[in-house]
């Protein structure tokens, strides 16, 4: 694990560590010509949209899905 490897990480507040994915994530997005995705991860992707493409009416936003999930946690 990266936190075994650099144990600072494991100390900071959460609002650093959200900001330290913010900005992990800005990097690996100026770098994702260079990242390898997965083939199943690209099909599943593309079965989805073919899905949504299809009948948009079955798709679930995402305020739908949050409040489902913290309904389902009560």
């Amino acid at each position: 694990m990266i936190v075994e490897k650099i144990p600072e990480i494991g100390k900071l507040d959460p609002a650093d560590k959200l900001q330290l994915v913010g900005e992990l994530w800005n990097q690996l997005a100026e770098q994702s010509d260079t990242l390898e995705v997965d083939e199943s991860i690209v099909a599943e992707l593309d079965r989805r949209m073919e899905d949504y493409s299809n009948d948009p009416s079955k798709v679930t936003s995402w305020e739908e899905a949050k409040m489902r999930i913290l309904r389902s946690k009560h």
